[in-house]
């Protein structure tokens, strides 16, 4: 199938040969090519058709007999889909569950404190460095009351954690509000003072941070709980043999 070896004219480089193919042999090269394009054509139709679903069902395959090959996948029947989505769920829950407290663990120390703040500030006034920084500009009993607002929004943080329910976001949201309105009160007298004492940044920000922090962490374990359901979701009915 091959043509013969063109000889060289003289003059020409000898480490050139051209070697040519046969009409026969080329048609069939031409039709190889054409069948494998037509090939590639198709299996791009039926990825843009609906592929994408396949490959999110690939999630329920399971390998056969331990085996490490990717193609060798059969499908998980509905019982196997069922006992998997329920021990993701029973995980989340306990992760969700262990978080929570943590968290709340954290909120409700810094409530204690603010408490003790507050208690300590009664029995002897301007005695802690945070607070004598205001004693021109804030009457005594001002102090007590924006310590102990400042524990209420963190005891609402804390309760919304704590209940893990769709009704929790308003005890979070209350806890935002009343911390916003700390932080303005805390920063308008601290913007009054000679200079701004970056030490006791912390009054007017803590209770803002604890609220926002509650806020997020209830979104991001929301969040994962939902994409569970969504898993759930892509379950189909199979039985195996």
């Amino acid at each position: 199938d091959l043509y013969p070896v063109r000889p060289m004219r003289p003059g020409q480089n000898g480490s050139c040969i051209e070697v040519g193919l046969s009409p026969p042999l080329l048609g069939r090269v031409i039709d190889a090519l054409h069948s494998k394009l037509k090939q590639f054509a198709g299996t791009l139709h039926r990825f843009q058709a609906g592929e994408r679903t396949a490959m999110t069902t690939r999630r329920w395959w399971t390998r056969r007999d331990g085996s490490d090959d990717a193609d060798d996948l059969v499908p998980m029947d509905t019982q196997e889909q069922e006992e998997l989505v329920r021990s993701l769920e029973q995980k989340q829950v306990h992760q969700s569950r262990r978080w929570r407290h943590v968290f709340a663990g954290f909120l409700l120390s810094y409530t204690v404190f603010l408490v003790y703040s507050s208690f300590h500030h009664a029995w002897s006034p301007w005695e802690l460095r945070y607070h004598a920084y205001f004693m021109e500009d804030l009457p005594s009993p001002m102090v007590i009351v924006a310590d102990w607002i400042a524990a209420l929004a963190c005891l609402f943080a804390v309760k919304g954690l704590l209940q893990a329910s769709n009704s929790s976001k308003k005890w979070m949201w209350y806890s935002f509000y009343v911390g916003m309105a700390v932080a303005i009160f805390w920063t308008y007298y601290l913007l009054k003072l000679p200079r701004i004492r970056w030490d006791v940044v912390w009054l007017p920000l803590g209770p803002l941070i604890a609220s926002a922090l509650s806020i997020y962490v209830d979104h991001t374990l929301m969040k994962s709980m939902q994409d569970i359901s969504t898993l759930r979701g892509y379950m189909y009915n199979f039985k195996s043999l």
